[in-house]
């Protein structure tokens, strides 16, 4: 959407299906690439906003995730969004909730880390780079975990 209004655009994932599919969507983007959210480029591809979707939820502590935020922040001259971070204080009740509908969620789910953030650590960077920080409401009726996540947006003043 952002290239249709055009929005120079770019990525990376850590899946290179994604970034195969990402580049038949945007034969423009700027860059496209796959790559650990810890080996993003910074270079001279630098962009107004960059954000992340899902993916600090993989992160396997608040030593990496501030490592990538760093880069991010690198990467961007105005807004960095993380979205779909995982809320310590609701923990509990996401893995109820997943325990309860789906079968057998502890044994299938047992490799994948799920690392869960406070919003304090988020504060904490932003003050700690002068940054000015937001979280927004969530309006996504009907998605199951909604409840369960935040989403932060840091923006240089």
């Amino acid at each position: 959407l952002f290239a249709r209004d055009g929005i120079t655009v770019g990525g990376t994932d850590y899946a290179e299906s994604l970034i195969d599919a990402a580049r038949k969507v945007l034969p423009n983007a700027r860059e496209l690439y796959c790559a650990e959210a810890a080996d993003v480029a910074v270079n001279e591809h630098i962009y107004d906003a960059v954000f992340s979707n899902g993916v600090f939820p993989y992160f396997p502590d608040e030593t990496y995730a501030e490592h990538v935020l760093n880069l991010m922040l690198q990467k961007s001259t105005g807004t960095v969004g993380v979205m779909g971070l995982h809320d310590i204080e609701k923990k509990e009740d996401y893995l109820a909730f997943r325990r309860a509908t789906i079968p057998n969620y502890d044994e299938l789910y047992q490799n994948l880390t799920r690392f869960f953030y406070t919003r304090t650590f988020f504060e904490d960077f932003a003050r700690a780079h002068n940054l000015r920080i937001a979280f927004p409401e969530m309006d996504l009726p009907g998605y199951w975990n909604t409840p369960f996540i935040f989403n932060c947006f840091m923006y240089r003043k």
